[in-house]
């Protein structure tokens, strides 16, 4: 995580040397996320250590050594669930999205099912994160009516003592301040950058296929559980009528155009998924790469 928002620029700096150094850490220890985006080429993230794409979409193992001299040592990670205090302009959101996501999960977990607090409490939390998701914060005024208030959580969780309870609140206040504090950017979609080295159509498309997959696994859409037959006995393009698109790029495209590589095939005279991901993800500013990778995907697969 600390490797992915150097890499991504969420909450601090983007800065590649730095976030290398984490995910190389990561990779490792066997992460297969950070192993993946170490092998994105054109990033400078794969130096001394390089993963390739075979059929299928698998990763062989490394194909040079890890660098002979050790990297010059990495700050100390923040701690798990910490939040600034102070307000930051211009933010992602990310990690603000990221903390509401696991203070409901935990809200679940540790409150009692005996009290209407913890469905008051998960309810004002899911409404904060709905915003949060949008990109289109309400007036700050307006914020501080939405958030839990402190001194009624404070009496409600009198009862339940402890140190999880005390780190539960903590993440929470803090929460809350940046919630009401933060300048979220509005939402937009990046044009992809011009590529100074020239590429034929094959290798373009390959490129893109990895950069997908390794944008969805930063994202962490990237799935273990593979469909179900009746998610895969889809009848809409895009199989909007049986999963979300993510999974739908991760188990059929994705595999798809990595066998029409390996084989030499043809591809479609005309792909539509990066105008189709750009009305889907409408809204959710973390996937504006996303949108422009499918979208010069489009371009790429229809040049001739």
């Amino acid at each position: 995580q600390v490797g992915l928002a150097y890499y991504r620029g969420d909450g601090v700096a983007k800065d590649m040397p730095t976030a290398r150094r984490w995910l190389m850490k990561a990779a490792n220890q066997g992460d297969r996320d950070a192993q993946v985006l170490l092998g994105l080429r054109g990033l400078h993230l794969n130096q001394g250590v390089e993963f390739r794409f075979g059929a299928g979409g698998s990763a062989a193992s490394e194909a040079s050594s890890t660098p002979t001299q050790p990297a010059p040592p990495a700050p100390a990670a923040p701690n798990p669930g910490e939040f600034s205090s102070e307000p930051v302009v211009e933010q992602s959101g990310h990690e603000l999205e990221q903390g509401l996501r696991d203070l409901i999960k935990e809200a679940q977990d540790l409150l009692s099912d005996r009290t209407p607090f913890k469905d008051r409490l998960t309810a004002a939390l899911t409404a904060m994160l709905s915003v949060v998701r949008s990109r289109r914060m309400p007036a700050k005024p307006a914020r501080r009516h939405m958030i839990p208030h402190h001194p009624s959580v404070e009496k409600e969780l009198a009862g339940q003592a402890g140190f999880i309870i005390n780190l539960f609140k903590k993440k929470l206040f803090r929460l809350c301040d940046l919630f009401e504090t933060i300048d979220l950017k509005p939402p937009h979609y990046i044009k992809p950058a011009p590529r100074p080295v020239a590429e034929d159509k094959k290798a373009r498309v390959a490129r893109l296929a990895d950069e997908i997959e390794a944008e969805l696994r930063s994202l962490g859409w990237w799935s273990d559980t593979p469909p179900t037959d009746e998610e895969m006995a889809f009848k809409a393009a895009f199989a909007m009528d049986t999963m979300p698109l993510a999974k739908w790029i991760q188990f059929v495209l994705l595999p798809r155009v990595r066998e029409i590589l390996e084989s030499g095939g043809r591809f479609p005279g005309r792909s539509m998924v990066g105008v189709y991901a750009v009305r889907e993800f409408d809204g959710l500013t973390e996937a504006s790469n996303l949108a422009s990778l499918l979208s010069e995907f489009d371009d790429a697969v229809e040049a001739p």
